[in-house]
């Protein structure tokens, strides 16, 4: 009996340590910068001027994105500007991703409008796929001889109807897979020809439509990309919640095999501002209060990082996070202004907020990520081969509605209960007994807007 649990205790670290060996990226969307640095703006951390790209880095960020459009008005996310920005986050040894707009200016889920060089053949479909294909190549090309090579690529901005649209790019259903069948494909052909070790990424907006997006690509022959990226704005995409986002995780990676990614996000910490122009965002995602603080910044992006890790998801960047307020007129262009500060993870000083959202890029990661905010959490598996249930306890500092999920060692979401928890100690015995022939390892996960927490545990026939 006694060598029986040293080998469940050996399985269990040898399970948590493959779990740790994925890299779960943390960083931000930072397209802004050097358009910023051009009207003043500094950033700051601890009341202190410091180049943006080392506050990131220092504050445990691995990844930045940086958005490339093919032939903007003012050069602004340009070849060139972005290639200056990938060798600053290069040469702090950071990840990048470099997100292809195939626009000369915003795209997104309702508006994707085709670059003014390829609107002579907008309606053919085979030459301009061959555009896409030759664009994608030659600039990823380009970065690679001077060894600036992303690690990420994301084939299409927001992409929830298609990509490359005539006219004024206004989005339209159903999509026309027969077209957007090949452009995703060239530009997937594209990045693969240039390096093949390169992760590609297709982009979705809103949870809600993540797993009818894969279903898309798989049934309409796209293929040979690796990862979903999804826009989870809690604001805006209020339909589907943290637990229902981690089951969609576990849905697309069973059905799909892809993996799951954030490639944008972004809440407020206050519903002030700091210019002229109208915010776009205000308010607290459901379940976090009614007013915005950095505080609820924070815990909102480190219960997702909590969800995605539990559910094997790979990774979220925050959007534009260095988006203050200028307050120089035209700054940027586009907006005259910032519609973003109280979004950003920086205060109206442009000091960062150590207790705001950065938080989250400050976490370690693994099979139990983050370090809990639980004060006591414990786990007992009844002895008796013959019980059905399951004994969890934890305290609790507030009356909350509290999540327990169960997911196998390959991360499938197997059961969910919901319980309330009570202020001080809470006692639930789950039944279990549907589970009870099943042998092997799983992992529990705990979650409120007070608690988080994971815990493996072994049932035997």
């Amino acid at each position: 009996m006694k060598r029986i649990k040293v080998l469940i205790f050996l399985i269990i670290i040898f399970i948590e340590n493959i779990a740790h060996s994925q890299t779960f990226y943390k960083g931000g969307d930072l397209s802004f910068v050097t358009e910023l640095e051009g009207c003043g703006v500094q950033w700051k951390e601890n009341n202190t001027v410091k180049d943006i790209f080392d506050i990131f880095k220092d504050n445990g960020a691995n990844i930045i994105r940086f958005r490339i459009w093919h032939t903007p008005a003012n050069g602004e996310s340009g070849y060139s500007s972005t290639e200056l920005l990938i060798s600053r986050a290069k040469a702090k040894g950071l990840k990048v991703m470099l997100d292809f707009f195939y626009s000369d200016t915003w795209a997104d889920a309702g508006k994707q409008k085709c670059p003014a060089a390829w609107l002579a053949v907008v309606n053919n479909n085979a030459v301009l796929a061959d555009s896409l294909y030759n664009y994608t190549k030659k600039t990823l090309q380009t970065l690679k001889d001077k060894g600036l090579m992303p690690e990420f690529v994301q084939v299409g901005n927001e992409t929830n109807g298609g990509m490359c649209l005539p006219g004024d790019g206004t989005v339209l259903f159903p999509v026309d897979w027969t077209k957007q069948k090949l452009l995703f494909n060239a530009g997937i052909k594209a990045v693969r020809d240039v390096d093949a070790t390169i992760k590609i990424i297709t982009h979705v907006s809103d949870p809600n439509n993540a797993e009818w997006y894969t279903g898309q690509l798989n049934s309409n022959g796209v293929t040979g990309y690796d990862i979903i990226g999804v826009s989870f704005y809690p604001i805006w995409h209020t339909s589907k919640t943290l637990n229902d986002f981690g089951t969609i995780i576990t849905n697309i990676k069973n059905t799909y095999h892809k993996e799951i990614m954030v490639v944008e996000t972004g809440l407020p910490w206050t519903n002030l501002w700091d210019d002229n122009t109208t915010n776009v965002m205000n308010g607290s995602p459901a379940g976090y209060g009614t007013s915005p603080s950095p505080a609820i910044q924070a815990q909102w992006l480190i219960d997702l990082s909590n969800k995605m890790v539990a559910t094997g998801g790979l990774g979220i960047v925050y959007w534009e996070p260095d988006w203050v307020a200028s307050n120089v007129a035209n700054c940027p262009s586009d907006f005259g202004g910032s519609t973003w500060e109280n979004v950003a993870l920086f205060g109206f000083d442009n000091n960062l907020m150590a207790n705001g959202g950065i938080k989250f890029c400050q976490l370690a990661t693994g099979v139990s990520p983050i370090t809990p905010k639980i004060e006591k959490f414990s786990l007992t598996v009844f002895p008796n081969q013959t019980s059905t249930k399951l004994n969890v306890q934890f305290n609790a500092k507030s009356v909350s509605k509290t999540t327990i999920e169960i997911f196998d060692e390959q991360g499938k979401l197997i059961k969910t209960f919901s319980v309330e928890s009570v202020v001080g100690p809470n006692k639930f015995l789950l039944d279990i007994g549907d589970l009870k022939t099943n042998t092997g390892l799983y992992i529990l996960h705990v979650n409120s807007n007070e608690l988080s927490g994971n815990q493996s545990f072994i049932l035997n026939k």
